[in-house]
């Protein structure tokens, strides 16, 4: 696999704990699920398209949601994160070797969107004309959110 992706996004959900916990910034799932598009949306600004996790993030009710993510980590319920994903098979932490620019990235992300309540964060991603709110508009609930749509607004969050 290659060290710029994509991944699995619990490798890179599990990346972002490591880090929030470095940080002392407890997460919740809706937290972390939020962290995880974002790191992808900025990954995709920054590469000119090309995709930091190996399935795209759906437009659930309260915001783009990686189905995988939410299964490994919908036992925390509304507690903060306290382990990792695991694949059920091998019963491994879901890990990624990752390039430094990678990893900049996802501690980036911790540091600036990490201390932000869930819903904040939601609120942001629940704009008109974002790629939530253009999927749910198109398409529905439940649909996957296209990186075409997700790199355009990073593009247009980076010229702000």
């Amino acid at each position: 696999m290659q060290k710029n992706g994509p991944f699995d996004s619990r490798a890179i959900a599990n990346k972002i704990l490591d880090y929030a916990d470095q940080k002392d910034t407890p997460l919740t799932i809706m937290q972390l699920l939020k962290l995880v598009y974002l790191a992808h949306g900025w990954w995709l600004k920054f590469t000119n398209g090309h995709p930091l996790t190996s399935t795209l993030p759906q437009a659930w009710k309260y915001g783009p949601v990686y189905r995988e993510v939410y299964n490994a980590f919908s036992r925390f319920d509304k507690r903060p994160i306290t382990g990792r994903a695991v694949d059920p098979i091998t019963g491994f932490e879901f890990y990624a070797d990752m390039s430094n620019e990678v990893k900049a990235i996802l501690e980036e992300v911790v540091l600036s969107y990490g201390k932000h309540h869930a819903f904040v964060l939601s609120d942001l991603m629940h704009k008109p004309g974002t790629p939530w709110s253009i999927t749910v508009e198109k398409f529905g609930y439940y649909k996957p959110i296209k990186n075409d749509l997700i790199q355009r607004e990073f593009d247009d969050l980076r010229q702000q």
